[in-house]
């Protein structure tokens, strides 16, 4: 005990040594409280780190759920919307007044919306459940490139921009790999772009990827006969600071909530890119100065198709 009566922990050693002509016990004793109070602490982080690491557990699963859930409710979702959209199709095309078919066309306008904000939420639940699928076959870069132009060429018409798509003679046009989520990811940057994009132009620009070119500028064939492709949406829009291209790919967020507001949006698309190109072997990043434009950067892997 200490001087006032608290109890004191200590470690007490006896040892017997020769004394004349008998023997002596020799005892030291150690103070154990800061030894002991050190154990209380590993015991109770233990404790704490066993209790935390099954909550994360149990916060995942509870993730997996959700999002195989809503994998799992395409159909639900996606059938119902798309005989909403038939049906307005239909009446549209039948004898309406002009104020009705004002009305039936803001409608089918917000179907859209709602179709297209569904498409996302359902895509990026796919992905984070890893049910996002992929369909690797053959294919033209060039009719890809057709599609984008045919859609985003009215709509540079209509805003007035310059839009441009380049892509070079030594960029392979037969590949192997899914067109569909390359379409995918493409038609979202250059949606993005006209949309922050008032005035000035909009280029995609397609070049084969550092990662995928020798010092001498040759290709350099990837295991497989594989090729790194790297695509540049660039654009003269509004631009965005570094704080606001913090998070820029993450589920759920933009650039500035304002946005949200002034252009619509789930902030989920970005995200969706970032799963698609890494899945494809590639990433995606951006560089961006406010006032002056952006730059959207994804690299993708593909096989060299031969015919």
């Amino acid at each position: 005990k200490t001087a006032s009566g608290e109890p004191l922990p200590v470690e007490t050693t006896l040892i017997r040594v020769p004394w004349e002509d008998g023997y002596r016990l020799a005892a030291f004793s150690r103070d154990m409280r800061e030894e002991k109070a050190q154990k209380q602490k590993i015991t109770e982080a233990d404790n704490l780190n066993r209790q935390l690491d099954i909550e994360k557990k149990a916060a995942q699963r509870a993730i997996q759920m959700r999002n195989e859930f809503l994998a799992n409710l395409s159909h639900e979702f996606l059938t119902p919307m798309n005989a909403i959209q038939g049906f307005l199709n239909l009446v549209l095309m039948s004898p309406l007044s002009p104020q009705q078919r004002q009305w039936l066309k803001r409608t089918e306008e917000a179907a859209k919306s709602l179709l297209s904000v569904i498409n996302n939420v359902l895509e990026i639940s796919s992905l984070e459940s890893g049910k996002l699928n992929f369909v690797s076959r053959f294919f033209c870069l060039d009719n890809i490139l057709q599609n984008l132009n045919k859609e985003f060429l009215p709509k540079a018409q209509t805003k007035e921009l310059f839009f441009e798509i380049k892509c070079p003679a030594d960029i392979p046009n037969q590949l192997i790999g899914d067109a569909v989520r390359l379409e995918q990811v493409l038609s979202h940057l250059l949606s993005n772009a006209f949309k922050f994009t008032p005035s000035g132009n909009v280029v995609l620009d397609i070049q084969i990827s550092d990662s995928s070119r020798a010092d001498d500028g040759e290709t350099v064939s990837l295991p497989g006969d594989m090729v790194m492709l790297q695509f540049a949406v660039r654009d003269t829009g509004i631009g965005m600071t570094l704080e606001e291209q913090n998070g820029l790919f993450h589920s759920y967020t933009q650039a500035d909530a304002s946005t949200t507001r002034e252009y619509s949006g789930t902030g989920v698309g970005l995200a969706i890119c970032k799963g698609i190109v890494e899945l494809m072997g590639g990433k995606i990043w951006c560089e961006s100065t406010p006032q002056q434009g952006s730059t959207f950067y994804a690299t993708a892997c593909f096989e060299v198709g031969k015919r």
